[in-house]
């Protein structure tokens, strides 16, 4: 095969200019070569105080963010757009619980791209697990209000309103922390659980997946469609079809 037989295109890509051959078979598609890992939408509830423990220690910057995420079913575009005046307490610091305002918001008044939108204005509820919601809470507004005087809940480490990407860098590091934290617990089932941690693609969405997951063991269809803040009960239905019972039904059925 000699470099004559081949067409070559250059083209400036990511500030490089790049001088590659042209395929001879333009309709082929050659696959990738990283394994295909599978997005993460859940974490085993009986991990979750560890996963909520560690963002405390090692993010509490976005802590109650993720805790917004994992009780309030919240996409991580919904938390960085989160304002101190969009939210209703029940009890002090929430201890009872509370309902925040969703909307997309600019707080520096430039336009996102849409994964940096909220897709469904609306009131949601923040359930209550344990003691966290009024300790994060507490936390949060003592120490990681903005100073760059918007109306932004959360901040970043110059004190401005924090962004969607160092939301998600925060996240990531929360992530790959945790799954340390499960290599090195000694417990053999919690080693082996990291290892499929290691194999997903774990982003800040998961925090939506396991509040999906969890509301969808009380609720039924269209119950997890309100509590989701969904369009329609398609979105829902997938975590109906694969709610933690239906799995050990299925589980006995087989068994006997």
């Amino acid at each position: 095969v000699r470099k004559e037989e081949f067409k070559w295109e250059t083209r400036i890509i990511r500030g490089k200019t790049i001088t590659y051959p042209l395929t001879f078979f333009p309709e082929t598609k050659k696959p990738s070569s990283k394994p295909n890992k599978r997005p993460l939408h859940h974490i085993d509830e009986e991990l979750l105080p560890d996963f909520l423990e560690l963002a405390a220690r090692i993010v509490p910057r976005i802590a109650l963010g993720i805790y917004f995420q994992m009780f309030g079913g919240l996409r991580p575009s919904e938390v960085v757009g989160i304002s101190t005046t969009c939210k209703t307490l029940f009890g002090p610091n929430g201890m009872n619980g509370m309902s925040l305002s969703i909307q997309t918001r600019y707080f520096d008044n430039k336009p996102r791209k849409k994964s940096a939108q909220s897709k469904r204005p609306r009131s949601q509820n923040i359930e209550i697990f344990m003691d966290y919601l009024p300790r994060f809470y507490k936390t949060h507004m003592e120490k990681y209000l903005p100073t760059d005087g918007t109306l932004a809940l959360f901040s970043n480490g110059e004190g401005r309103f924090l962004s969607y990407c160092l939301y998600y860098y925060y996240f990531k590091i929360l992530m790959t922390s945790f799954i340390n934290y499960l290599e090195n617990s000694g417990n053999t089932n919690y080693e082996i659980y990291a290892m499929t941690l290691k194999t997903a693609k774990a982003g800040p969405h998961i925090g939506r997946g396991i509040f999906s997951n969890l509301m969808a063991e009380i609720h039924d269809a269209r119950g997890l469609m309100l509590a989701r803040g969904d369009k329609n009960q398609e979105s829902s239905q997938v975590y109906k079809d694969n709610i933690k019972s239906s799995r050990k039904r299925i589980a006995r059925k087989l068994n006997d």
